[in-house]
């Protein structure tokens, strides 16, 4: 199974680094796994985001820390802190959240967002 949707990206830092975000910053999230009718198994989480104040430097792992809320406006927030790989390269940072630092509490949101 496959979920595309996006999310408003609040606060992102990398190495404990805020990157300055545009108001109203769109994350969009790809979730994918094989669906077993009483849950999931490897899960994966794809993120995907273009930030102005991130010049055409590559980076590839690190700690990252993102805030997501929900664009419908209905106040639903999530915080997710994890360390792994990202790739930052022409404004653009990409990484995947993968099994071990998914949490069940992001998966319910991502659900909340796609439905």
């Amino acid at each position: 199974m496959k979920i595309q949707t996006q999310a408003v990206l609040n606060e992102l830092k990398i190495d404990n680094q805020n990157i300055l975000l545009d108001e109203e910053q769109p994350i969009y999230l790809e979730f994918s796994a094989i669906d077993t009718g009483g849950g999931f198994k490897d899960p994966m989480l794809d993120f995907s985001v273009s930030v102005s104040s991130i010049e055409g430097q590559n980076h590839r792992g690190g700690e990252i820390m993102i805030m997501l809320a929900d664009p419908n406006g209905n106040g639903d927030e999530i915080n997710l802190s994890y360390k792994g790989e990202i790739t930052v390269a022409e404004n653009e940072i990409n990484g995947r959240i993968t099994e071990d630092e998914l949490p069940k509490e992001m998966i319910r949101f991502v659900f909340k967002l796609f439905n």
